[in-house]
């Protein structure tokens, strides 16, 4: 992401440093998100402007330097990251910087939602919330899950949703996978997982009642894959009956009648005697009965009285 071009020139005009300069050579890698980098023009000086990686740019390597490393701030880049963007790589609608300045001390320039949520957007925002602060950010997400189970039940399913999101992020973790660490992290990965899984079947909730059916397929197929890495005792009963519905419900609304038939045979399966089940699936039946019949006489009807050559 290019910023810093306050002016129209190659360079974006003048630096902090004064005139256009030439850069130092750096040895760092572009080989994550949220580092600095300069863009020289083509004699190799540096003004104002510069980029801000959103992942691996191994094209930058040896060409540009690695000056510096996002802080804090990760959720205002991965909000513009998640526009689309036209033809020319640029964010639509256009992003502007309104405001800026320096911090003060101990000013960690955060901005909290009004809705009762203390927490950062991006959790790599918040004070004592990184990777090696866990605990923190299970709590973190257990709070916020309960927000957004407010919303849901309020029926604001918007809301409801960019809490459950944001629970996700902060259950995020980067795994060292060293010896040292090998028991904590096993436990940390299996906490990580069970509190996963509810969290997108709330998500799944929320984008069927936004009639996103595909985005609720696709949230209880993500709690189901979860679901094969975690030891069956612990997952609890109501947790499978509550993907495969919401996944037939999905498949139905998608008219995916066949995967449909098939989730609400493993609905049955857990609770046989659910009248519930048995009527949505002898709906999806017969829905998909309908449709081959009509594919049938669709194609009799393309070839009734000629030839086929």
């Amino acid at each position: 992401m290019e910023v810093g071009k306050f002016e129209n020139t190659d360079t974006g005009s003048e630096s902090v440093f004064g005139d256009p300069f030439h850069v130092e050579s750096g040895e760092r890698k572009h080989n994550t998100s949220g580092l600095l980098s300069t863009i020289p023009d083509e004699q190799g000086r540096c003004g104002s402007r510069f980029a801000i990686t959103l992942g691996k740019c191994e094209d930058r390597d040896g060409r540009c330097v690695v000056f510096g490393t996002i802080v804090r701030g990760y959720g205002v880049l991965r909000e513009i990251e998640s526009f689309p963007t036209n033809a020319d790589g640029c964010p639509v609608p256009h992003v502007v910087v309104s405001r800026c300045g320096e911090l003060e001390p101990n000013d960690y320039g955060l901005v909290s939602d009004d809705d009762g949520d203390p927490y950062s957007t991006w959790p790599q925002d918040h004070p004592n919330m990184s990777s090696q602060h866990f605990a923190n950010r299970l709590a973190a997400a257990a709070f916020i899950k309960q927000l957004g189970n407010t919303f849901y039940a309020q029926k604001r399913y918007e809301d409801a949703l960019r809490k459950y999101g944001k629970g996700m992020r902060y259950l995020d973790k980067k795994f060292l996978g060293t010896a040292e660490y090998i028991a904590q992290e096993k436990e940390e990965k299996r906490i990580q997982a069970e509190s996963r899984i509810p969290l997108l079947l709330n998500i799944a909730a929320c984008n069927l009642c936004l009639g996103r059916h595909r985005a609720a397929v696709q949230a209880c197929s993500d709690a189901h894959r979860i679901m094969a890495d975690v030891n069956d005792a612990r997952i609890k009963p109501e947790w499978r009956l509550k993907l495969f519905r919401r996944r037939a419900d999905g498949y139905l609304r998608c008219r995916e009648f066949e995967s449909a038939i098939r989730d609400l045979g493993m609905c049955l399966k857990i609770n046989p005697d659910s009248a519930r089940d048995h009527e949505a699936l002898d709906r999806a039946k017969k829905l998909l009965h309908t449709k081959k019949a009509a594919e049938k006489n669709a194609f009799q009807k393309a070839f009734a009285g000629g030839e086929i050559f």
